[in-house]
C-alpha cells in the first residue's frame, strides 16, 4: 500500500478542510503516515474513506460510531438504530423541559393555572358533577392559586399543571374515579355523589389516624359503586374493586395530591382518604 497523498492534495480531492481532516486523524478514523519531513501522507484509499466519514457526518452519526463503522465493529444500521434511539430520548428530554417551563409561565399567571386545573376535573367527571356539587369537589381537588412571593408554591403549582396535561395522569385518575368496567355504571351522578359522601365520612377518622379497617364510610364507598353499576356489594364486589384499584397507589396520583397537600397546607386530602378507602377495601374484601 502505498502512501504518497498528501493532506493538501486529499482535501483538494474531497472538498474536506485539511483542519477537519486533521482532526479526524486525531480522533482515529483516518489513518496516516509521516514523511521524511514529518508531514502526514495518505494512502490511496484514504479518499474514499474520508468521503464515506463525511457523508455519515452528514447523516447525523457521532464520530464513535463512526469509527465502529469503519473498523466493522457494528453496521451502519445498527449504528443509526442507536442513533435514532438516543435522539429519541433526546427529544423526549426537551418535550419534557418545554412542558415543564410552559407549565412554570402558566402557573405565574394564577388565574391560567387554576383554569387548567379546573378543566382538568371538569373532562374529567364529564358531566357527573355539575353545579353546586362540581363547584364544592373543585374545593377538595384544586388548590388557590400560588402566592406568587413564594417561589416554592410557584414551582409545585406548575408541577400540579403539568400533570393535568399529561394524558397518562388523566386515564389514571378516571380509572380512581370510575374504578372498573366503566361502561356498566349507569349512574354516574349517584357514584359521584355516593363516593363523596363516603369521603366525607371518612375524612374526620383519617385526620385522627384510626384504622379504615370495617367501618362506615368503606361500606358506603363500595354500596356507591355497586348501586351505580346495579349491582349488589358482595364479597366478590369487593374483590373487583380491590384488583382494579391500582391507580389509588399510582405514583402521578400521589404525587398531585403530595402538591396538592404542599400547596394548600393540608394532610387530609381527597387523594390521602381515598387510599384509606383502598386499604380498608383490601382488608375486608
Amino acid at each position: 500500500m502505498t502512501y504518497g497523498t498528501s493532506i493538501g492534495e486529499l482535501s483538494r480531492l474531497t472538498g474536506v478542510s485539511v483542519r477537519t481532516i486533521r482532526y479526524y486523524c486525531d480522533e482515529g478514523l483516518l489513518e496516516a503516515r509521516r514523511s521524511s519531513g514529518g508531514h502526514r501522507v495518505f494512502d490511496d484509499t484514504a479518499a474514499e474513506s474520508l468521503i464515506l466519514v463525511r457523508r455519515l457526518r452528514a447523516a447525523g452519526l457521532g464520530l464513535d460510531a463512526i469509527g465502529a463503522i469503519l473498523v466493522g465493529r457494528i453496521s451502519i444500521g445498527d449504528a443509526v438504530n442507536a442513533e435514532q434511539r438516543a435522539l429519541d430520548a433526546d427529544l423526549a428530554d426537551l418535550a419534557r423541559r418545554r412542558a415543564s417551563l410552559e407549565a412554570l409561565s402558566t402557573a405565574q399567571d394564577g388565574r391560567r393555572g387554576h383554569d387548567v386545573l379546573i378543566d382538568f376535573w371538569r373532562r374529567l367527571f364529564a358531566g357527573a358533577a355539575q353545579g353546586e356539587i362540581f363547584d364544592g369537589l373543585v374545593e377538595m381537588t384544586v388548590p388557590q392559586s400560588p402566592d406568587q412571593a413564594r417561589p416554592g408554591s410557584v414551582v409545585a403549582y406548575a408541577e400540579l399543571v403539568a400533570l393535568a396535561r399529561q394524558p397518562v395522569f388523566g386515564r389514571v385518575m378516571a380509572r380512581q374515579l370510575w374504578r372498573f368496567e366503566p361502561t356498566r355504571i349507569s349512574d354516574r351522578r349517584g357514584l359521584v355523589a355516593g363516593v363523596a359522601e363516603a369521603c366525607d365520612m371518612a375524612s374526620p377518622l383519617v385526620r385522627a389516624g384510626q384504622s379504615p379497617s370495617s367501618c362506615a364510610a368503606v361500606d358506603r364507598f363500595v354500596d356507591a359503586h355497586a348501586k351505580a353499576r346495579t349491582d349488589t356489594d358482595t364479597q366478590s364486589f369487593r374483590r373487583a374493586l380491590v384488583v382494579n384499584a391500582g391507580a389509588d397507589t399510582d405514583p402521578h396520583v400521589r404525587r398531585y395530591w403530595d402538591l396538592f397537600g404542599e400547596i394548600a397546607g393540608e394532610t387530609t386530602t381527597v387523594g390521602a382518604i381515598q387510599r384509606w378507602l383502598y386499604e380498608g377495601l383490601r382488608g375486608c374484601a
